[in-house]
C-alpha cells in the first residue's frame, strides 16, 4: 500500500494538470515545475519505450507517429501495477481495441 505522498507523487507523474508535488524542492517553484516536467515527461517516454519493445508488430502496422500517440495515451490512462517492465502493456491489445481513433484498424 503506498503513502499518500507516494500516491500524490504518481498522481502527478502522469497527470500533467496535477501540481508538482510539495516535498519537492528548488530555488524557486518555477525551476521545480519545469524539473518535474522534464521528469515526468522522462517517466512517460520510458513507458512508451517499453510497449514499443513488447509491440513491434502493432507499431508496424499502424506507423511509428500513432503508435507513440496511442501508448502515451495508454501509459498515463493504465500505469503499471509492477514494478517490473516486463508486464507494462499487459492491457494494451484490450486498450486497442477499445480506442476510438483505432476503431478502423484490423
Amino acid at each position: 500500500m503506498l503513502s499518500s505522498f507516494e500516491q500524490s507523487f504518481a498522481q502527478a507523474l502522469l497527470e500533467p494538470g496535477q501540481p508538482v508535488p510539495q516535498c519537492l524542492a528548488a530555488h524557486n517553484a518555477q525551476s521545480a515545475t519545469r524539473r518535474f516536467a522534464v521528469y515526468r515527461n522522462n517517466v512517460v517516454a520510458g513507458l512508451v519505450k517499453a510497449i514499443e519493445a513488447r509491440f513491434p508488430a502493432v507499431e508496424k502496422i499502424v506507423g511509428e507517429d500513432f503508435f507513440v500517440a496511442i501508448a502515451r495515451v495508454f501509459v498515463v490512462e493504465r500505469p503499471p501495477r509492477s514494478p517490473l517492465l516486463a508486464t507494462c502493456g499487459d492491457e494494451f491489445a484490450d486498450f486497442i481495441g477499445a480506442f476510438e481513433p483505432a476503431r478502423e484498424l484490423p
